[in-house]
């Protein structure tokens, strides 16, 4: 029976990145493969998708949040504009709860605030 340690968490909004297992029937081509004969857009074009995939630590602003999850999920299925609607519904009340946390945060560490050099 296996353990809470080694399952991966199914797929899904709350979870963007999908057990890469499920998904080894789509990828085609090795890594090394797929990199050779890139085009000078297409070698951009994945160093940013490194870099937001990089970034996307789970601590991450609502916009972040928002993009990470469509580009993970559009490299998995087709999306929707549903999903688009969800996604842009959640970041805007993401985005108000961040700021109030900002705010209180600010409040009641003036200290770490002057400390940034932000006013």
């Amino acid at each position: 029976m296996p353990t809470k340690q080694n399952v991966e968490p199914k797929p899904g909004p709350e979870n963007p990145k999908p057990a890469i297992a499920e998904y080894k029937h789509q990828i085609r081509f090795p890594l090394p493969k797929l990199l050779d004969g890139l085009t000078e857009d297409e070698e951009q074009s994945l160093q940013i998708l490194l870099v937001i995939l990089r970034r996307f630590d789970g601590c991450t602003t609502p916009i972040e949040e928002c993009i990470s999850k469509l580009v993970f999920n559009y490299g998995y299925r087709a999306l929707k504009p549903d999903d688009f609607d969800d996604e842009i519904k959640t970041m805007n009340e993401n985005w108000n709860d961040a700021v109030e946390v900002a705010r209180l945060f600010a409040q009641e560490h003036p200290e770490l605030l002057a400390a940034s050099g932000t006013k």
